[in-house]
């Protein structure tokens, strides 16, 4: 509450001064979140990967590294891997507009 008063009270003083602080704080507080969500979306991958590896290593050994089911979990294995990294890189992008957003406050 005492956040947003002092907002509030700056937003009379200097409206400008009160969007770009707002702007500001958003955007320290979505770098946070993304880089949380970014280190728990890596965890996961990385779990999911070596699981996923395990049960290849027992399907190639049970039928053979050419059949059908093996080659086709290979495939999954790989849109998974493809859609995490295009996921980073979105998250990336995010991030670096946010950090423009904080050094543009930073300078002024």
């Amino acid at each position: 509450m005492a956040l947003l008063s002092f907002f509030r009270r700056l937003a009379v003083q200097d409206p400008t001064e009160a969007r770009r602080r707002h702007n500001y704080e958003n955007a320290l507080n979505e770098v946070r979140r993304t880089n949380q969500a970014q280190q728990a979306r890596a965890q996961e991958w990385a779990k999911l990967d070596r699981l996923i590896g395990q049960q290849l290593e027992e399907l190639i050994q049970e039928v053979g590294p050419n059949s059908l089911i093996v080659q086709t979990v290979q495939e999954v294995r790989q849109n998974h891997q493809q859609h995490y990294e295009r996921s980073q890189q979105d998250a990336e992008r995010r991030l670096v507009g946010y950090r423009n957003i904080i050094l543009k406050q930073g300078r002024s």
